[in-house]
């Protein structure tokens, strides 16, 4: 393994942080307006990826009376030439209004940048790549706007050759990402599309981190391409970021001695009374907290998450000195002194609150329709490398018997021929139920929506009983 010195890396941020940019000139960005149909359309880091699933988990409990579909269009090994070839049967028919396009880790040419490779020929064929891709790019730009698409050009996630990971080393690859994304932006501007940038973010937060932990990655260990399960949260909180979409769950502020609300932001607070030093109240709230799950903490430590995404403020002002128990729907879920309450406090990383839990609820609901997605994509995924050139579809498994029997046939020997394997097995077993998982997935949506509807919650404000193990006062 080879060792990036620190020096490098410091180097390296300099360089990314003095970088230009045409983003200011791209068209901005808004959050996505009631009944969007959006298609993600990539290669493998869209196919298996979690990026695109998070910003739609947003969406459910930040707008669960929203419809917005979320169809995944990536397909491993794919090229931008690939998702225009493949665009009439695999991407048109989801009828998306919004069309975003991730590309640029296959097309940019990556056996060119190998270690050790050399030869004057290098130089021409790495701009070859580059040239290709930001023609090829323009073409599924223009094939979408024709279908009056509004589109997201997403410049390409980064290829990690700076961490001390077990993968080899591709010098100067991504470099190479780097001048796709400046023809990216050249096209976007060109052509009116909205731009959402993950490849300098990433590369600035990468290059920061490793300063002091040189094994830091936000990208697979394995290949230094395919970012992590917390790589893809990354990358949905830069999507919504950059989308301009609200912090607040809700926000409430309310005077603890009458029950005055202040403030009541994205929610309605009324059946408030105080008594005996305690403040109760009805808490309606329009939406419920995005759910995080304990591993992929680590992600929100990266980004200002919470903060910019997930806030949930509660704050109650003029109590009494002391400390005071918050219960909701008479359930206790932690204590919080009067100053605490009076700055405000944000319930959406209490776990244990009913809207947490809901949140859980809906997370777990949506992996399980997660599931079919994927086995959907690998249908698509085989299909695409199966079929000979100009193959109608849709195809029957009858008809794509004999073409995957040659696929396989083709790949004997290779370094891929178990993967491929394994994926034509799981397409044979997969084929029959297409439909009826396609039909399925129309109605665990409509579920998932109606778990995702906030329900009005009492809140309780008491003083805390005093703690019976606690030392006794000096006298």
């Amino acid at each position: 393994m080879t060792k990036t010195a620190p020096s490098t890396v410091i180097a390296c941020l300099c360089s990314v942080l003095g970088g230009s940019s045409l983003l200011a000139d791209t068209i901005p960005l808004t959050p996505f307006p009631d009944n969007t149909r959006y298609a993600a359309i990539g290669d493998s880091i869209t196919h298996n990826g979690w990026s695109a699933p998070y910003v739609d988990l947003y969406y459910l409990t930040r707008f669960p009376k929203q419809k917005l579909e979320v169809f995944n269009c990536g397909i491993n090994g794919d090229t931008i030439d690939g998702g225009l070839a493949r665009y009439d049967w695999d991407i048109a028919p989801t009828h998306p209004t919004v069309a975003s396009i991730m590309f640029g880790m296959n097309d940019i040419g990556r056996d060119d940048y190998a270690a050790g490779k050399q030869g004057d020929w290098l130089v021409k064929s790495r701009q070859t790549h580059i040239e290709n891709y930001e023609r090829n790019l323009r073409n599924l730009v223009k094939r979408l706007q024709q279908d009056k698409v509004q589109v997201i050009i997403i410049l390409p996630t980064i290829f990690d050759d700076t961490a001390q990971v077990r993968a080899a080393h591709y010098p100067g690859l991504n470099e190479g990402l780097g001048q796709c994304c400046k023809r990216a932006e050249k096209v976007a501007e060109e052509m009116g599309c909205g731009v959402i940038d993950y490849y300098h973010p990433m590369l600035k937060v990468s290059l920061e981190r490793q300063a002091t932990d040189p094994t830091f990655s936000m990208i697979s260990e394995w290949d230094r391409v395919h970012p992590t399960v917390l790589g893809h949260l990354f990358m949905a909180y830069e999507f919504l970021k950059q989308q301009n979409v609200p912090a607040d769950v809700a926000r409430v502020s309310i005077k603890g001695t009458d029950g005055t609300a202040a403030q009541a932001v994205n929610c309605a607070i009324d059946q408030t009374k105080v008594e005996n030093g305690s403040l109760t109240f009805r808490y309606s709230a329009n939406a419920i907290p995005f759910p995080i799950e304990s591993w992929t903490k680590p992600a929100t430590t990266w980004v200002p998450f919470v903060d910019d995404l997930d806030r949930e403020i509660f704050q109650v002002t003029d109590l009494a000195p002391g400390t005071y128990q918050l219960a909701i729907d008479n359930q206790p879920i932690r204590t919080y002194t009067a100053e605490e309450l009076s700055a405000g406090v944000n319930l959406a990383i209490e776990g244990k609150t009913p809207q947490a839990r809901q949140a859980q609820k809906v997370w777990i609901a949506y992996k399980q329709r997660l599931e079919s997605v994927f086995k959907l994509r690998t249908i698509a995924s085989v299909e695409r490398s199966a079929c000979e050139a100009g193959k109608p579809h849709p195809a029957t498994l009858e008809e794509m018997q004999p073409l995957l029997d040659a696929y396989l046939k083709k790949l004997v020997g290779s370094p891929w021929e178990k993967a491929i394997q394994g994926e034509v097995e799981a397409y044979r077993k997969c084929k029959p139920n297409e439909a009826d998982m396609r039909s399925k997935m129309d109605s665990m949506l409509a579920d998932i929506r109606a778990l995702a509807q906030p329900q009005p919650h009492v809140v309780k404000i008491s003083p805390a009983a005093p703690d019976p193990k606690a030392a006794p006062a000096a006298k």
